[in-house]
């Protein structure tokens, strides 16, 4: 089976597949850790150099490893605000969603509209009504 193996690995890339295959000179997992880490420390170290050209970025320095780490006050301060934000969101979203006028208000209204539309009506005037008219116009 060797012999099978040797001969199609040879006829379709070489020798060089043939450890591949078996799991030679591949890394462990250990080793796959520690190359994990070293990539991780490399990228922190370039992303504090980039930061550190670019000004100190002194507000983003807790994004990159660097910066203090907030006292429990601090949280509990920045919870506390972020409760009272989060209340006042919701009331102004109840708000926007409440009616603008009470409804008593808006009875009011809709009576008032009915009276002036009954007043802008036309209507067919009486002749005592046009006698009086041009009487008044003659002076």
């Amino acid at each position: 089976m060797l012999n099978t193996l040797l001969g199609v690995a040879g006829a379709v890339g070489g020798l060089s597949m043939i450890p591949m295959m078996f799991g030679v000179g591949q890394p462990s997992q250990e080793e796959q850790e520690q190359m994990l880490r070293r990539q991780l420390e490399i990228q922190d170290e370039f992303e504090q150099q980039k930061m550190a050209r670019m000004g100190g970025g002194a507000g983003l320095e807790g994004l990159v490893g660097g910066g203090r780490t907030p006292s429990v006050a601090e949280l509990i301060a920045d919870e506390q605000l972020t409760r009272q934000l989060a209340g006042i969101a919701k009331n102004l979203g109840n708000a926007r969603e409440a009616p603008m006028i009470s409804p008593e208000l808006e009875e009011l209204l809709a009576g008032q509209t009915a009276r002036l539309a009954t007043l802008q009506q036309s209507r067919m005037m009486t002749p005592m009504e046009i006698l009086s008219r041009l009487e008044a116009a003659r002076g």
